[in-house]
């Protein structure tokens, strides 16, 4: 086919700029792309398109074929911004009953989002009186905004998820083998609400198995201050007697407030507890510094009780003493432990310290051209080493109170046995039980009889 012509209007001359390097309409002789106005589309011979401002392209049907058409609209020009898609939230909800008449809005598993668990009042509020209040201004009408809101700190997803499905006797939903973090959560939604005596069945499966094994499979990694606080909170004796004095030995003083790696204590454990903390704390400090300062001046005063060569004469012997001074000053001042941290003051750990002083190497006496193992100057030192282990291991001791409290935790969970509290011996206070109401008395844990 031909090609097609541009069509000009018979007035077009009158746009047309004058220059040189536009030719006339009149002579006959039109270019192949005319510039009308900076602003205006181009007319192409060669395309059967016409080009405007921002790569828009229209066809060639739309250009004005008469003086007497109406105006066109200005080009669009398209925007390259693409608009943000706001994607649908979805918000899961799980049902523990076919008559579930209430729902409970927690925090689910990322803790950014929530979730509803469905629930029936009256099976949740009867289990203690802690969620009898907690659901007590709400009614069963069965409404979509009948919401109770459970998403404190304390308020562990996994844990309530655990406590409803026992209160519902959904058993099968139950996990095989709880994890720490599970058992965690678990312990700090039963501590809110005191909901232990639900855990009476399941009490060797998850107290002990599970427990053990998740603390042999965590190896080093294991976070002493989580067990320590699970096991305070079920009772259980044998971990707790070994993680307890972890914690005290691992905390900092921040402030003049004792931290933990999950913060503050308080709030989170009873204050006499924190304060027998503290105390040992104190203690453990004090004879570190007493195994490295003790020693010190008795080398400085020119003592020879720390080199223990036989047959050594006065001179050696002071030779000897004289080279574990200097290195113990050395390595004092290389660690920046000169002047030696006050106990009071000390803000980090006492595992820190332990760590430093380990590191703490006293050069002794050698012999010259004597055999390692004929040297009689290979027992000479401050035996410092000695000392901090023995702090580093030393037990913690209850007071009568917290004992019997501990021991009483442990029976309402079930979990109180005579093998589990072997290793606690050290705790047990030579004081006797202070007066307690009665166990028996306790309508969650115990029925009773009327005639």
């Amino acid at each position: 086919s031909p090609k097609a012509k541009t069509y000009i209007p018979e007035n077009v001359e009158k746009d047309i700029p004058t220059s040189p390097e536009v030719p006339s309409v009149k002579s006959g002789k039109l270019p192949l792309s005319v510039p009308l106005k900076a602003d205006t589309p181009i007319v192409s011979d060669k395309d059967s398109t016409i080009k405007a401002k921002g790569e828009h392209l229209i066809t060639k049907a739309e250009t004005p074929v008469s003086d007497h058409s109406e105006p066109k609209p200005e080009v669009q020009i398209e925007s390259k911004e693409v608009p943000i898609a706001i994607p649908s939230v979805k918000v899961r909800v799980v049902s523990y009953h076919r008559n579930a008449d209430i729902k409970v809005r927690v925090r689910n598993d990322s803790q950014i989002g929530y979730e509803f668990y469905h629930v029936r009042q009256d099976t949740v509020s009867g289990a203690s009186d802690a969620l009898e209040k907690k659901f007590s201004t709400f009614s069963s009408t069965g409404d979509i905004g009948n919401v109770v809101h459970m998403m404190d700190e304390d308020d562990c997803p996994v844990g309530l998820n655990i406590v409803f499905s026992l209160l519902h006797h959904k058993y099968h939903e139950l996990p095989d083998r709880l994890s720490l973090s599970a058992l965690y959560g678990l312990a700090r939604v039963v501590e809110k609400y005191q909901l232990r005596h639900i855990l009476v069945p399941f009490a060797d499966k998850w107290l002990v198995q599970d427990l053990n094994y998740g603390v042999i499979m965590a190896g080093d990694k294991l976070e002493n201050e989580r067990v320590m606080l699970l096991t305070w909170i079920f009772g259980e004796g044998r971990w707790f007697s070994r993680t307890f004095p972890k914690v005290a030995k691992e905390a900092t003083l921040v402030d003049g407030v004792l931290m933990g790696a999950d913060g503050p204590f308080a709030g989170r454990y009873p204050q006499e507890l924190i304060d027998i903390m503290t105390r040992h704390r104190q203690e453990c400090l004090q004879k570190l510094k007493q195994s490295i300062d003790q020693p010190l001046q008795d080398l400085i005063k020119g003592s020879r009780i720390h080199c223990r060569s036989k047959d050594a004469n006065a001179e050696v012997k002071e030779a000897c003493c004289c080279q574990q001074l200097g290195s113990i000053i050395s390595g004092l001042t290389t660690s920046g432990m000169i002047p030696f941290p006050d106990p009071k003051t000390y803000k980090g750990s006492v595992m820190n310290l332990v760590h430093q002083l380990e590191k703490l190497r006293p050069m002794r006496y050698k012999v010259p051209g004597v055999a390692p193992h004929l040297d009689t100057h290979q027992m000479c030192g401050i035996r410092h080493l000695d000392a901090i282990n023995k702090v580093a291991a030393e037990p913690i001791r209850l007071t009568a109170q917290l004992f019997y409290d501990f021991k009483r935790r442990g029976e309402k969970t079930g979990v109180f046995s005579k093998e589990l509290y072997s290793e606690a011996r050290v705790f047990r206070p030579t004081a006797p039980a202070p007066p307690l109401p009665a166990f028996k008395g306790d309508l969650d844990h115990f029925a009773h009889e009327s005639w």
